[in-house]
């Protein structure tokens, strides 16, 4: 690109006057910009460097007469200020301190003798070495401890970052006791957040750069102040509503008012004493259904909440045909959904006292939402170890029920009535199963929606680090589980999640 000033030597006349043709040329400067790349990907602190190379037409150099500008502008923002300058010098050199997202970026050379400008345009992503990949909650000596496998584009690949909240600066104070994480979305704004949950207390974490605030305490989601030392023990997303149940006290809040968690709906018409609930949820299958279902654990019955109102929970009438009275007069073991036949509520029952087990489904459809009974096994045990289990957890492709004891993992097939061993971990402790629904945008998130996720410890082992996750995959036909990522460096694992993008 050959930049030429024209200089008049007289003035131009138009019309039928005759060009003399009397003008001086005076050839000015030209740079040409090379080396540097259209696209550069860098991680959140990392350091971008570029070495442009500067050919100039009539200087062999860099004379000391050109200003640099390294400047971007971030491509979700059209605002007026959303271009930044990163530097000023002939080579960048940049840690890298804009917030995560996409940019264009700008080197733009000023002659600053004649004025004239010259720019490269590039992209810039800048990406977090915490943007996506595995949460880990472990207990450390009674302290919670979340731990991550980052996963990032080739090269980096997976990374463990322990102790995240220190790696990112969170700015929440050590918590002890751990309880349960959770990914959802944040009621006020519409954008994940995470919860951690510990024996201190609830705390919301941006699940961006898992950072905390004042704000992010559990009692500012709430309407009233809560009681001396709440500390939640489950939260989770049913259907426009959010449940926070912690020993004794159930709340709910609905995020399309922006109101908050209210009183506590633990409450049952012509009972003086609240509720006890057992801590887990069952949610319908559909999402213009208004109904969640709870278990009373002392009335030993389950029971039903009415999202639409703020009436407490009541008795499910049971029909006559049923399988099963929904006063059951049982102990729960364990309640969970799976998507196996579209979203069951799977149970696990007992018999007070005896160490007699049964699995019960069931579902609740639609609106007028209609309670429906799929099945009532007495579980058979003459094989597995089912009396002694320590964690459940329901596969959502199968609806096998999976349950630990000590080192194992036993697989129930509710078709057959059967048990099967499907692993053990020798000297090594389970402390978590779960199962968790994260789609199937990614091959891999197929493969962890379907598949087992294990939690275990060694106990010999130097606390902090004596931890490890599994992910198994579950065939069909009660075929072994096959191992599909394995992880280690973990504390004692408590819970875990997957922050997908």
């Amino acid at each position: 690109m050959k930049k030429i000033l024209f200089v008049l030597a007289a003035a131009l006349i138009t019309g039928c006057y005759k060009d003399l043709g009397n003008y001086s040329y005076k050839e000015i400067n030209d740079i040409a910009i090379s080396n540097i790349a259209p696209q550069y990907t860098m991680m959140f602190k990392d350091t971008l460097r570029i070495k442009p190379k500067l050919d100039f037409l009539l200087d062999k150099a860099d004379t000391g007469r050109y200003a640099y500008e390294w400047i971007i502008f971030f491509l979700d923002d059209v605002g007026e200020n959303n271009n930044k300058l990163i530097a000023t010098t002939r080579d960048l050199e940049y840690e890298v301190t804009a917030k995560v997202g996409k940019y264009k970026a700008w080197l733009r050379v000023k002659d600053n003798s004649t004025g004239v400008q010259y720019k490269s345009e590039f992209r810039l992503t800048i990406q977090s070495k915490v943007y996506e990949g595995w949460l880990v909650l472990s207990d450390v000596n009674g302290m919670a401890r979340i731990d991550m496998v980052s996963v990032l584009p080739p090269p980096i690949g997976e990374t463990m970052i322990t102790d995240l909240l220190t790696f990112t600066n969170s700015g929440l104070a050590p918590q002890k006791g751990p309880r349960a994480i959770k990914l959802m979305n944040d009621a006020f704004k519409s954008k994940t957040a995470l919860y951690f949950l510990t024996d201190d207390g609830a705390n919301k974490l941006s699940a961006d750069d898992f950072t905390w605030q004042t704000t992010g305490a559990i009692r500012y989601e709430m309407l009233g102040p809560p009681p001396a030392g709440f500390a939640p023990r489950l939260m989770d997303v049913a259907y426009g509503m959010y449940c926070m149940m912690s020993d004794d006290q159930l709340y709910i809040q609905y995020p399309v008012s922006g109101l908050g968690y209210g009183v506590p709906q633990n409450k049952m018409a012509g009972v003086s004493t609240p509720v006890k609930l057992a801590p887990f949820i069952g949610k319908a299958n559909s999402s213009i259904s208004n109904w969640v279902v709870f278990y009373d654990v002392e009335r030993r019955w389950f029971v039903r909440l009415d999202g639409s109102r703020d009436a407490g929970v009541d008795s499910i009438p049971t029909p006559a045909n049923a399988l099963l009275s929904y006063k059951t007069g049982k102990d729960l073991v364990y309640m969970q959904n799976a998507a196996f036949n579209l979203n069951d509520i799977f149970t696990i029952l007992k018999d007070p006292g005896q160490p007699i087990y049964y699995l019960f489904r069931m579902a609740v459809d639609g609106y007028p939402s209609v309670f429906r009974q799929n099945q009532f096994t007495k579980i058979d045990q003459s094989t597995g170890d089912i009396a002694h289990a320590q964690h459940f957890a329901v596969g959502h492709e199968l609806g096998y029920v999976l349950y630990a004891v000590g080192s194992k993992i036993y697989e129930y097939d509710i078709n057959y009535n059967t048990h099967h061993l499907m692993a053990d971990l020798g000297t090594e402790v389970i402390s978590r199963l779960k199962v968790i629904n994260v789609g199937t945008s990614k091959p891999e998130y197929k493969e962890y929606t379907n598949g087992l996720l294990v939690g275990s410890y060694d106990p010999a082992g130097p606390s902090g680090k004596n931890g490890k996750l599994r992910v198994y995959k579950m065939p069909p036909r009660n075929e072994p589980f096959q191992l599909y990522k394995l992880y280690t460096g973990f504390g004692k694992v408590i819970d875990m999640e997957y922050r997908t993008r």
